[in-house]
């Protein structure tokens, strides 16, 4: 497992986490406080479910923001110990140093840990500015921004008590001493932000410095392939080409994750298909996943369960009742709310009309016939049948 895979696993922990602010949850640990808790005078738990809510919140952002951390931390002692001659040549080193080392001590290893934790204890404005000049890793300018605003919460949240200071007021237009109330929204955004900063480093400096790798060169484009199982065709196209909506579920009936469902980024391009009960195939076209709660706030919330994927309004009533109509007429069709979330949830979609998706090839996208989500330009297929 590489440095990126290992930091998705972390962040993929932050969705179990978050589901500890549940009201069940809550109730179940104020039943036990007395026999679950190491010391029975107590109490632990906040006297009420919305303060008990948002500690949970803002310990989430607090360890997802950590583990972001210690991934560019980690990918610029990589890129250091390959290339040394990027440390910055102004740094002394003390022969009591060297000697306590030891006969097996690495000098290299000591320069490479007094640069990282040099340039970790100053702010991300300059962490990453670091990274571009000394590393040449620039990121882009919205998740520089909010890379920045997450730095600043969290350190409102350790340093500040939970209110607004100077430096976040400025940066994000609030309130100075306003207490800062994060909702599971806020991190789940965080979350998505975080996997972007991450796969954008990880791909950059892969190119750069670590030596390219397949997984990154077939990130950013997926092929999708729905069939009469669901919806029909007309409606399927109406959803994504009028209600820039494919839904899709971010758990499965017994509480799992569907495969490469979190693997899908905002900004990645959809390539659609429809396969009708005759075996023939429509393309339904090519198309962006979006921030749907910017774009469509009348008819979606923000990301969900620390996915691409956005939930539907409840009160976006032509929408619901396209999505409810087939299931309501046939149990054995149609869609269906997450079996976890309660709402109806898929990616919120921008059609790219100036692109053409590819043909249709059942073998040469997909390594299946029942897969339906794939990454675009796999190297790998067509599979060789025995």
């Amino acid at each position: 497992m590489n440095l990126l895979e290992r930091t998705i696993v972390h962040f993929d922990t932050l969705v179990v986490f978050l589901a500890l602010e549940r009201d069940e949850i809550f109730s179940l640990l104020a039943q036990h406080e007395r026999d679950w808790m190491p010391d029975p005078e107590g109490p632990y738990l906040p006297g009420d479910v919305e303060h008990y809510r948002l500690q949970v919140c803002h310990a989430a952002l607090l360890l997802g923001y950590s583990y972001m951390e210690a991934f560019l931390a980690d990918l610029c002692r990589e890129i250091y110990s390959r290339y040394p001659q990027k440390l910055s040549p102004d740094k002394d080193i003390k022969y009591k140093d060297i000697v306590g080392l030891g006969t097996g001590g690495n000098v290299l290893n000591l320069l490479i840990e007094r640069e990282a934790r040099a340039v970790f204890a100053g702010s991300m404005t300059q962490i990453l500015e670091h990274m571009e000049r000394r590393l040449d890793l620039p990121i882009s300018s919205t998740l520089k921004q909010e890379m920045q605003k997450a730095s600043l919460i969290r350190n409102c949240l350790l340093h500040n008590g939970a209110t607004v200071e100077r430096a976040l007021a400025v940066h994000a237009g609030l309130a100075v001493g306003a207490p800062i109330r994060l909702t599971t929204g806020d991190v789940h955004h965080f979350g998505i932000v975080a996997r972007q900063v991450t796969r954008e480093f990880w791909a950059t400096a892969s190119a750069k410095h670590l030596g390219k790798s397949k997984e990154i060169s077939t990130m950013g484009q997926w092929v999708y392939k729905a069939t009469p199982a669901r919806i029909g065709y007309p409606d399927t196209k109406n959803l994504a080409v009028n209600y820039n909506f494919l839904c899709r579920s971010a758990f499965t009936r017994k509480g799992a994750r569907p495969a490469r469902v979190r693997e899908v980024m905002p900004g990645d391009t959809i390539h659609f298909y429809y396969r009708l009960g005759t075996g023939q195939v429509k393309t339904i076209g090519s198309f962006s996943v979006v921030d749907g709660a910017q774009v469509h706030s009348d008819r979606f919330t923000g990301y969900v369960a620390g996915t691409a994927l956005v939930g539907v309004r409840e009160d976006s009533k032509k929408l619901i009742n396209l999505l409810e109509k087939d299931h309501r007429a046939d149990p054995n069709r149609g869609y269906v709310r997450d079996p976890v979330l309660k709402v109806f949830t898929g990616w919120a979609l921008e059609e790219i009309k100036n692109v053409k998706a590819p043909p249709f090839d059942q073998d040469g996208l997909f390594p299946g016939s029942t897969i339906n989500l794939w990454h675009y330009q796999d190297s790998r297929l067509p599979l060789r049948r025995m």
